[in-house]
């Protein structure tokens, strides 16, 4: 009895459409910035030393701060708040 195995290839499929980053802003002077946290305490900390310092230096218009929420992540509409409402957003990333 003969068998099969079917093979996978783990190379991306050709011709998909690249992403391209979102244009730099130049200065925050009336900007709204995003603080996007994961549960590390040292990260908000961090974010809230960030806050502090755009506070003082810049004259950032607000901020609006999102978590990620364990494993799953970002909630979809957390997303789509900090795009409609954000210039900018400062990501926590690692673990």
């Amino acid at each position: 009895m003969s068998r099969t195995m079917k093979m996978l290839s783990p190379l991306a499929t050709p011709g998909r459409k690249q992403s391209r980053l979102a244009p730099r802003v130049v200065n925050l002077d009336g900007k709204v910035v995003g603080f996007l946290r994961n549960e590390w305490p040292s990260l908000l900390v961090t974010m809230n030393s960030f806050e502090e310092q755009l506070k003082e230096k810049d004259h950032v218009f607000g901020f609006v701060w999102k978590a990620k929420v364990g494993i799953r992540g970002t909630p979809p509409e957390d997303l789509d708040e900090l795009a409609r409402r954000c210039d900018v957003v400062v990501n926590g990333l690692g673990s």
